[in-house]
């Protein structure tokens, strides 16, 4: 009989464990899913926030806008018919020698174009949100 009872009080004491620690595991997964789901919404947000910078930096970065910015604030232009040659004979002295050595290296069909320069657009700027209106297409 104290066999018997022994064995009721130690499967009860197992059994108490054995719960104490399936609501610890259960507890410690309901934590683990909540912090899951909380970093999943965060790189969600992340995600669209480079989505959205990726977008930005591709129109910021498009050939149409960069050739206006360049031809609006730089004076950069295409160049004419008259301003390529196949000689360096119409650089400056500097230059010259340089590009002479350069050219001499090269097959003869190599073209040298200078870019053409117009004035450099001044402008004043007082703040950001004036910067943008300036520049807007």
């Amino acid at each position: 009989m104290r066999l018997s009872r022994l064995k009721t009080v130690v499967i009860f004491v197992v059994a108490a464990v054995l719960g104490t620690a399936l609501l610890q595991i259960s507890r410690h997964v309901q934590d683990a899913q909540t912090e899951l789901v909380k970093l999943e919404a965060r790189l969600a947000k992340e995600q669209e926030a480079m989505r959205v910078l990726q977008a930005e930096w591709a129109f910021l970065n498009s050939p149409a806008r960069l050739e206006g910015l360049a031809q609006e604030y730089l004076g950069l232009e295409a160049p004419d018919a008259a301003r390529i040659t196949t000689s360096g004979d119409a650089l400056p002295q500097q230059e010259q020698s340089v590009l002479m050595h350069e050219i001499s290296a090269q097959p003869a069909s190599v073209v040298i174009v200078r870019p053409a320069r117009k004035p450099v657009h001044k402008m004043q700027v007082h703040d950001f949100d004036d910067l943008l209106e300036e520049i807007a297409p």
